[in-house]
């Protein structure tokens, strides 16, 4: 009634300061709400009523921290735009500071580039999106990780620092542009194990680049970003296996080592394990010998030409993948042991320093039916040499190269009659014996049929018994002397009257004379092989 009270039920209430805002932060947000907000300011209480509010009717709970600072989280709003913000300690009574909280839209994740990058942190990723702000409170996370560095270029992109992390794997790459609220958008992010270089296959290659190089080490991942970097030229890599990866070499201005790296985002490379690839100048042929062989192989072939090098990788091509290891003479000259061909025919010669690029001239080397003696005639001659050997075969060829070969020794002089004849005159040898006759029709494959070659000692006559006889002939005359072998060819010539003989002894023939036209001497020879005689 304004009169009486209710003394007898009292109830306690409180006055307090008016609270005071000072700042919030952050101060915006995406519209969709959800920002933390932290309040600062005075005479804050602990109390379940204790409210912000954003903007008229829009009221929140708040938390306690301190009577200086408080916690809200902002609601969403229906546009963008500023609002106060307020607080109240009971609910009700709210502070009439003019604080304000900006409503804007938020940053979105549109791509990131590149999309992978060593766990040792640093790679700089390249994020595309939308309504990013160049605040002080820009921010990235890598899963949990907070990147050491986030720098504005503009509203549609920002730079992200990746961070160390612990462990490989996918995490979601978000930005914030008030330190707080951060985005949803998921972009992964693959944290990869570090890779590292062991070696690589071939280590040289031409200036002219194209060299299929074969990198081998770890952490190898299948990327579209796989690269190999030349010094400072980078080339796309193609992935084989988490040890290997394959990369064609660019084209080099000059000869010289370059450091090999890998990437597998195409940013961040192996600068910490780089291996030296060593650009050479193209190997060039100017000629072989011989240029043709048989096709059982064997051929030794002297290649001549410019740019070889010395190296266990260097090999000669005869043909479509018919490789041979090359021996060094030096940076003019290579020899090769050609390969066996299973048919006639002119095949490519060509050379390679590192196993892998082979020049690209037409220099032939021609594959044919490999010659075979199959008999020789007379098969013995004196040591004394000069002895004119029919060889007869098959497949002789006339050639500068045609040569005879007497056991070790080479014939003085060779001679082309047909394709199944070949003469050769025997040279001077230093003991009786026999030897195998070979013949080669390019100077370096001989046959292998072994026809045998009989050396002789000189023979020698000392006397004849009798030393006279009718011009009728047939007188038996001994013919004494040494050096005499029992050979089907055995001849004694009286004059130029040939007529055979017969072997007694080392020591000692028998030859029946011819007849004569007329009486006078004569002189007589012998000869063991029926065509060299003792003149």
């Amino acid at each position: 009634n304004g009169v009486d009270f209710t003394s007898e039920s009292m109830i306690e209430y409180i006055y307090g300061a008016d609270v005071i805002v000072s700042g919030i932060s952050p101060d915006f947000g995406g519209m969709k709400g959800g920002t933390s907000v932290t309040v600062t300011g005075s005479n804050f209480e602990f109390s379940e009523k204790l409210k912000c509010r954003f903007g008229a009717g829009n009221e929140v709970s708040a938390g306690f921290v301190s009577s200086t600072e408080i916690v809200c989280v902002a609601p969403a709003a229906s546009s963008a735009g500023s609002v106060d913000v307020a607080v109240s300690n009971n609910g009700v009574d709210f502070d009439a500071s003019s604080t304000l909280f900006e409503y804007k839209d938020g940053a979105a994740v549109g791509s990131i580039s590149p999309s992978s990058g060593s766990i040792v942190g640093g790679t700089i990723v390249t994020v595309t999106g939308a309504n990013f702000e160049n605040t002080n409170d820009l921010s990235c996370l890598f899963g949990t990780l907070e990147s050491p560095s986030a720098v504005y270029k503009s509203s549609t992109e920002v730079e992200c620092e990746a961070p160390l992390s612990s462990s490989a794997g996918f995490v979601s790459l978000e930005v914030s542009t008030n330190g707080v609220d951060y985005t949803t958008d998921a972009a992964q992010f693959l944290f990869l194990e570090v890779a590292k270089l062991i070696s690589i296959e071939p280590s040289s290659g031409s200036v002219d680049g194209g060299t299929s190089v074969l990198v081998t080490g770890f952490g190898f991942v299948d990327s579209s970003q796989l690269k190999c970097k030349f010094d400072s030229t980078t080339v796309s890599g193609r992935y084989i296996s988490s040890t290997q990866i394959e990369c064609d070499s660019p084209p080099s201005s000059a000869s010289g080592a370059v450091n090999i790296e890998v990437s597998m985002n195409g940013v961040d490379f192996t600068s910490e394990s780089m291996i030296e690839y060593i650009y050479g100048a193209d190997v060039i042929v100017s000629g072989i010998s011989p240029d043709f062989g048989g096709m059982k192989g064997g051929t030794s072939v002297t290649v001549t030409g410019s740019n070889f090098e010395f190296s266990e990788k260097l090999k000669c091509r005869f043909g479509a993948g018919n490789e041979v290891s090359a021996g060094f003479v030096s940076s003019t000259e290579i020899v090769c042991v050609a390969p066996a061909a299973s048919s006639a025919g002119s095949v490519d010669v060509a050379v390679s320093n590192n196993g892998v690029d082979f020049d690209a001239s037409s220099t032939l080397f021609e594959y044919k039916d490999g010659a075979a003696v199959g008999s020789i005639s007379p098969s013995s001659g004196s040591i004394v040499g000069g002895t004119i050997v029919t060889v007869t075969g098959a497949n002789f060829e006339n050639t500068n190269d045609l040569s005879c070969l007497f056991g070790t020794l080479e014939s003085p002089s060779a001679v082309y009659k047909s394709s199944t004849e070949v003469e050769c005159e025997a040279p001077l040898s230093s003991s009786a014996g026999f030897v195998s006759l070979e013949v080669s029709t390019n100077g370096v494959d001989y046959t292998t049929d072994a026809a045998q070659f009989l050396f002789l000692e000189v023979a020698k006559l000392i006397s004849i018994e009798p030393s006279s006889g009718s011009v009728d002939g047939g007188t038996s005359v001994l013919v004494t002397g040494f050096g005499f072998v029992d050979s089907s060819q055995l001849k004694c010539k009286f004059d130029s009257t040939t007529v055979s003989g017969r072997y007694i002894s080392s020591t000692q023939i028998e030859c029946d004379s011819p007849p004569s036209s007329a009486s006078g001497a004569v002189n007589i020879e012998v000869s063991m092989n029926g065509v060299d005689f003792t003149s």
